[in-house]
């Protein structure tokens, strides 16, 4: 990583090719998006039936998603609870009632597991779109209410709105162009799919604000160099800490990918491609638009 601890790249100079990358991200989320109809929404926004089976003892999940595979179900997930030997099962509800539901998913898993399976499930319940809809209410609540957070933050803390502004910019970028990747894949957006987003954010905006910080530092000390060549230098003089510390998480959240199972799966995915995204929107989207609108390209 020697070449990155003495870099002495033109970044600013390379604004129009940002925004022409960006902005193609941002085309093909939208192209995405209306291809689908919007993001590919799982279980707990959609609604669908909640069933805990009982085991004498738990088989191994692969197993368990094998033979609920083979049997043609679909949009399902599993989540052990060791405590007391059982499975949860939330299934997408289509036009059978809860009860057919539970049925058909104990047929299957007895025809599997024989008599390891409790012959009556422990629990059934169905959630409603009801309370998808207001899941989703509440997620997009939660994410308009850190985003205004986070822009009265940056804004008080650096003392120009424009830097809250471009903060924020370059964190919906990442996520938008985020959500725009996984529903490319056909991957359900749910409650972990959530939490990993929520995870890139707070990288990315703690990323740019790391950058943030060497700017204003390099410009209350230089008199001679002009405000692109200072951001040129304060960001080489973080690169090498921006690229070791995204490809450090990014080779963790690729480990979780390939080692970590179906459970994890979705997680890593929008983790690694998140923070890979939000790194090269800290270095090229959030200081360019402070170059930009606060020095006028100067």
């Amino acid at each position: 990583m020697r070449f990155f601890e003495t870099a002495n790249i033109d970044f600013m100079g390379k604004k129009k090719v940002y925004f022409f990358v960006s902005l193609f991200l941002i085309l093909c989320s939208i192209g995405a998006l209306i291809a689908h109809k919007g993001p590919v929404l799982g279980i707990d926004f959609r609604g669908g039936t909640f069933l805990q089976v009982g085991f004498k003892q738990i088989p191994p999940l692969e197993q368990v998603r094998g033979a609920l595979s083979k049997d043609n179900w679909e949009g399902f997930t599993l989540q052990t609870q060791p405590s007391n030997n059982s499975i949860i099962i939330r299934v997408k509800q289509g036009e059978s009632s809860k009860e057919d539901i539970a049925g058909r998913v104990l047929e299957t898993l007895k025809g599997e597991f024989g008599d390891a399976v409790n012959p009556v499930p422990e629990r059934i319940e169905f959630v409603g779109p009801v309370i998808g809809r207001k899941l989703i209410t509440d997620t997009l609540k939660a994410i308009f209410g850190s985003l205004i957070v986070i822009v009265i933050f940056i804004a008080f803390r650096f003392k120009k709105w424009i830097w809250g502004f471009a903060g924020v910019v370059a964190l919906a970028h990442d996520v938008f162009a985020t959500i725009g990747f996984l529903t490319l894949l056909n991957v359900e957006i749910t409650l972990v799919v959530i939490a990993a987003l929520l995870t890139l954010a707070g990288y990315s905006i703690n990323d740019t604000i790391v950058i943030f910080d060497r700017v204003r530092e390099n410009i209350r000390s230089a008199r001679k160099e002009t405000p692109k060549q200072i951001i040129n230098r304060s960001l080489n003089e973080t690169l090498a800490r921006t690229v070791n510390t995204s490809l450090t998480t990014i080779l963790a959240a690729t480990s979780l990918l390939v080692f970590g199972g179906e459970v994890i799966h979705d997680f890593a995915l929008a983790l690694a491609f998140g923070i890979l995204i939000g790194t090269y929107s800290s270095i090229a989207v959030a200081v360019s638009l402070v170059h930009l609108f606060q020095y006028k390209n100067k």
